[in-house]
C-alpha cells in the first residue's frame, strides 16, 4: 500500500511527486532493478498500480483493496468513479465479513439489502430471496451461503470488475501514468554541487 513519503526537500509536494514519479519510471525501465523497484513503488505511493489493486481483491485482501484506492482517491476529493470502486470495496468487505459470522459488519449494507428485500424479481428466485431476509434480518445462524458457493470465484469476479472500474476511474488513471521525459540516471536524480556561494 502506499504511503506519502516524508523525504526532506525544498520542492514543492506536486514537483517532489514528479521527481519520484520520474524515479520510479527509470527503476521500471532497467532491467537489473526489478526488488528496488517494487520497494520504492510501495513506499512512495505516487502510482496507482491496477495490478496490485486486482491482486489484493484476488487475494481476499478487501481492507488493504480499499485503503490502497483510499489512498490515491480520498474521500474528500475523488470522482464518481472512484468513490464507487471504494464503495464496491467496503460492500464486499462487508459481505464477506458477515458471512463469516462477523454481524457488526451486516450493518453497513443492511439499508441496500432492504431495497433489493421488496424487489417483485425475489419471488422469481427463492434462495436469493433467503439469503436477503437473512442479511436483512441479520440471521447468522441461517446463513450458510458463504459454505454454498466458492468464494474464489467470487474474488476472481469481484477482481475482474475492480479492474475496469479502476481504469475508468479519471483521478485513478491520471495517476497510472509515468511522466514522459528521458529516462537517463542524470535526468531523474541531478548530481548537483553541496557548495553554495556566500
Amino acid at each position: 500500500m502506499g504511503r506519502s513519503c516524508c523525504w526532506r526537500t525544498d520542492d514543492y509536494p506536486c514537483t517532489a511527486r514528479f521527481r519520484f514519479r520520474r524515479l520510479l519510471a527509470f527503476l521500471r525501465w532497467e532491467y537489473c532493478c526489478d526488488k528496488i523497484y517494487g520497494v520504492a513503488k510501495e513506499w512512495l505511493g505516487v502510482i496507482f498500480h491496477v495490478e496490485d489493486l486486482v491482486a489484493q481483491v484476488k487475494a481476499g485482501k478487501l481492507q488493504e483493496a480499499y485503503q490502497y484506492v483510499r489512498s490515491f482517491a480520498t474521500i474528500n476529493d475523488s470522482s464518481n468513479e472512484a468513490e464507487l470502486l471504494a464503495q464496491f470495496l467496503q460492500y464486499l468487505k462487508a459481505i464477506s465479513g458477515f458471512s463469516e459470522g462477523r454481524i457488526r459488519e451486516g450493518g453497513l449494507f443492511r439499508d441496500w439489502f432492504g431495497r433489493i428485500y421488496g424487489h417483485p424479481k425475489l419471488n422469481t428466485y427463492p434462495c436469493f430471496a433467503s439469503i436477503v431476509a437473512d442479511a436483512l434480518f441479520l440471521r447468522i445462524a441461517q446463513l450458510s451461503f458463504r459454505s454454498s458457493l466458492n468464494w474464489k470465484l467470487v474474488c476472481n469476479k469481484a477482481a475482474e470488475m475492480v479492474e475496469e472500474m479502476a481504469y475508468k476511474a479519471p483521478d485513478l488513471k491520471e495517476r497510472m501514468r509515468y511522466p514522459r521525459c528521458r529516462s537517463d540516471l542524470y535526468d531523474v536524480m541531478p548530481i548537483t554541487s553541496s557548495f553554495r556561494g556566500r
